[in-house]
């Protein structure tokens, strides 16, 4: 009979023994578990799950590269949408030329080029030979070049001229002003409401009082900065001016 008895009491000392060990282990319990998430939370400021960090940063460093994404985007939007309102407000561009020697035509094909506008060849009806422009020799150019009323007559005309806003004319120097002809191209059609501009070449000569003589005939039009260029000028050089000139 002790035996049972003494059994029991054993038995009965070991499941006390186990239930206190399990009361002090915090972890081991609900309420313990709770209170280890809590001060995870209350020390880090984060979440204790060990991937949310990770999580957390790399949506941060994604909505970053979208919105740099978007800014990009949206800048060059505005840019493309800046050049075409630039391209708008200039409306279509007309650059005529005249070129004796061949030393303004490629500057007048880079103005062209660059703003995407139609390139035009002021031709005499008669052309000028070498002697025609043997300066000091009383030749052709001397003669026009001192009578202010000459007109060389022009073998081509231009087209649905009022289709163009703008109007560029290159020339090269004649004894200080432009050739004659280009005053007969001004005054062969109605420029009133247009902008216009030239640019010359030449050797050494100034533009001097050409592009003065050339707006007297056409006060009803605007006329912007008229530059002179060396010969040989480069393309770079050209485009520069014309967005100095006509986007400044």
């Amino acid at each position: 009979m002790k035996s049972p008895t003494l059994f029991s009491t054993l038995l009965l000392a070991l499941f006390l023994s186990l239930f206190a060990a399990c009361s002090d282990d915090g972890s081991s319990s609900p309420t313990g578990t709770g209170e280890a998430i809590e001060s995870s939370v209350s020390q880090d400021g984060k979440s204790s799950a060990t991937s949310s960090p990770a999580t957390s940063k790399n949506e941060t460093s994604s909505s970053s590269e979208s919105t740099v994404s978007n800014s990009s985007a949206n800048s060059s939007s505005a840019t493309s949408s800046s050049a075409t309102s630039a391209s708008k407000s200039r409306g279509k561009t007309l650059v005529a030329y005249f070129s004796r020697t061949g030393n303004t035509k490629p500057l007048a094909e880079y103005a062209a080029e660059y703003l995407d506008a139609t390139l035009f060849e002021i031709t005499a009806k008669i052309p000028y030979t070498d002697e025609d422009i043997a300066y000091y020799t009383d030749c052709r150019a001397d003669r026009e070049q001192k009578d202010e009323s000459a007109r060389p007559e022009i073998a081509t005309a231009v087209e649905n001229m009022d289709e163009y806003d703008t109007v560029i004319i290159a020339h090269p120097i004649w004894h200080g002003i432009a050739p004659r002809i280009i005053s007969t191209f001004l005054e062969s059609y109605d420029f009133s409401g247009k902008t216009l501009l030239t640019f010359c070449t030449s050797a050494s000569s100034p533009l001097g009082q050409s592009a003065k003589l050339l707006q007297e005939l056409t006060p009803n039009s605007t006329w912007l900065e008229s530059k002179r260029f060396a010969i040989g000028t480069s393309r770079e050089e050209i485009e520069e001016w014309l967005e100095d000139v006509l986007h400044p």
